[in-house]
């Protein structure tokens, strides 16, 4: 028998091969019999000895182990019959390499916390996760060849198509639009899209991303903005706020009690306008301890049109919304607190 023979007689099946090559070994090697060996705890590996050859193989613990009469196999047929060994032992471990791989890549597509959709060119969903279920909530078969563009509103499939052109000149494309779900307004999500190919197919990779949690956000702030709000105009103290240049552009309807100043007028005017000059030292050494801790208090008189002069205790805040940076001022009327205690 030669190599030849040998290799013709091969099929695609890699652990059938093993079997065929040790079956067709002897004739192949003119020896008496071909084993493989598996070096494991508590087992005994064959010894080598005039009758016997045992040969390391493989990147495991393996040896064939190879019984002659007296008369060692040709080295060149020995190296060949080996190098075929190996050969499927490499695509044994390659496919069991692969068949992991598909069950991690399959792990990590079904736990994303993200939304999934493979669609094909004509934008057909062939694949989506455990979270689109959940956005969409439509089951996996239901999603199953529906066109994409049916998840959205008119606006919304109108970005698809923008993105979609998009592609065809850079590698991802997003943007923000609802997902629908029953006969509700949607999910508002956050898309992101880019293309590939695989055995030669051209498909589009959709990944969504929930953004109602940002939403809710958004109208709790509001919420809490628009109670503020209320707030600052029924409180019984002056609250003022300035410009970095030291300018008023809001105040409460008590600042123009305070102050003696109508609102309008406050509007544009500098701050320390309002304080007398006795104040305007602790006032500007409060502002400069703004820059190290964001907040400071002080003792001051706000000077009122007609020279009255009314002690105060004032609070000075900085913040920072939108990118603009600003300061609040918050005037307490001390007369009262000086009366109670009288």
């Amino acid at each position: 028998m030669n190599l030849e023979y040998l290799v013709c007689s091969l099929g695609p099946s890699a652990k059938q091969n093993i079997a065929k090559l040790i079956e067709l070994g002897p004739k192949f090697l003119h020896c008496q019999s071909v084993e493989i060996f598996t070096d494991q705890t508590g087992s005994t590996s064959p010894e080598a000895d005039s009758e016997t050859i045992v040969e390391p193989y493989g990147h495991s613990h393996k040896f064939l182990v190879i019984r002659t009469s007296n008369t060692s196999p040709d080295a060149g047929r020995l190296a060949a019959y080996k190098n075929l060994l190996n050969q499927q032992e490499t695509r044994i471990r390659d496919v069991e390499r692969m068949s992991s791989l598909k069950k991690y890549t399959k792990a990590l597509f079904e736990s994303c916390p993200d939304g999934i959709l493979v669609t094909d060119e004509s934008g057909y969903i062939l694949d989506a996760n455990r979270a689109m279920v959940m956005l969409t909530r439509m089951s996996r078969e239901k999603l199953m060849g529906l066109r994409a563009s049916k998840l959205t509103n008119a606006k919304g499939r109108s970005q698809v198509m923008k993105a979609i052109r998009y592609l065809k000149t850079n590698n991802r494309a997003r943007f923000d639009c609802r997902i629908r779900f029953g006969s509700g307004n949607g999910v508002p999500t956050s898309i992101s899209i880019r293309d590939f190919v695989f055995q030669g197919q051209g498909l589009l990779l959709a990944t969504i991303r929930d953004l109602s949690y940002l939403e809710e956000e958004v109208n709790q702030c509001k919420t809490y903005e628009k109670s503020l709000s209320r707030s600052i105009t029924n409180a019984t103290d002056a609250f003022i706020r300035y410009d970095q240049f030291g300018r008023i552009t809001e105040a409460n309807p008590y600042t123009e009690v305070l102050t003696g100043h109508l609102v309008e007028h406050l509007v544009g005017k500098p701050v320390d306008d309002l304080l007398s000059n006795s104040s305007l030292k602790a006032f500007r050494k409060s502002v400069a301890q703004l820059q190290k801790t964001g907040y400071s208090t002080f003792f001051c008189e706000i000077a009122k049109p007609d020279g009255t002069k009314i002690p105060s205790r004032a609070a000075l805040m900085q913040l920072e919304h939108e990118g603009e940076v600003f300061c609040r001022l918050f005037l307490q009327d001390l007369r009262s607190l000086s009366a109670e205690q009288g």
